[in-house]
Parts: C-alpha cells; sequence; structure tokens
C-alpha cells in the first residue's frame, strides 16, 4: 500500500511526522508537470513519499533540498518521491499569481521544478485541493 509522509499541515502549522507514516494515499486524480492526470491511489503497493509545497511557502523551500536528498538516496531502492504543488501559500511574494484553472497549474509545476533545481517528481493538486483536503479530514 502507498503511504504518505507529510511533514507540514496546511496553513503552515508543524506536524508530526510519525502520524502520518502508513496511512494510504486518497484515491484523487491530480496532474503531472505535463498536465497528464495521475492518480495517487495507483500507488498502492509502492513506498512513496508525497511532500506538499508550493513556490511561496518558507518551510518547504527551506527543505527541497533535503526531499530531493531522500529521493537520491532512496529511488534506486524502490521508494517513490512526490511533490504535490498546492495552492500558492503567499500568492503577495515572489511575483507570483495563483492559478485559475487547471491547465494553469503544470506552469506552476514546471516552474517549481526549473526554480528548485529538483529531480523530484512534481505533481499539481486539484484547483479545489482535493488531495490537501483528503489527507488532513483523514487526520488521526
Amino acid at each position: 500500500m502507498a503511504r504518505v509522509c507529510l511533514a507540514q499541515r496546511p496553513g503552515g502549522a508543524r506536524a508530526d511526522v510519525e502520524e502520518y507514516i502508513g496511512r494510504p494515499l486518497p484515491d484523487v486524480t491530480v496532474v503531472d508537470a505535463d498536465g497528464r492526470p495521475f492518480t495517487l491511489s495507483a500507488l498502492r503497493g509502492s513506498y512513496s513519499v508525497v511532500t506538499f509545497g508550493c513556490l511561496t511557502w518558507p518551510p518547504f523551500l527551506r527543505n527541497v533540498s533535503r526531499v530531493d536528498t531522500v529521493y537520491r538516496d532512496y529511488a534506486p531502492k524502490g521508494v517513490r518521491d512526490y511533490y504535490v504543488y498546492r495552492r500558492l501559500a503567499h500568492p503577495d511574494l515572489n511575483g507570483y499569481i495563483d492559478p485559475h484553472t487547471l491547465e494553469e497549474r503544470p506552469m506552476h509545476v514546471r516552474e517549481a521544478r526549473r526554480t528548485l533545481g529538483s529531480e523530484t517528481t512534481w505533481l499539481a493538486d486539484t484547483m479545489e485541493t482535493d488531495v490537501e483536503r483528503a489527507v488532513w479530514a483523514s487526520e488521526p
């Protein structure tokens, strides 16, 4: 079964990573950097690390290099690593404008990958933030 490991709650509140380890991923379809559909629940049967982030969320930006290190260290062992790009935490920072359509979301994903130099697979949450809401709605 795929597992989700999150280090940050929406709004920036610190989360206890342990409370999310071993929790199944929601059955939500997102899009990849090219706009192709990707269903998170399809990761069942694999070990996966899923991290939420965006280009204006300081706690995420500070930890990108650490997550990418996990990717480089554990990808050869079969662990899959994903960033789920969420809505902008602080749309007023760095001149970014929140996407208004699902077609615009992959543009932000590609910009994040380019800007941060990340090798990890990037996905974009739905405009309604279905992944984020599903994960935190099922908190223990």
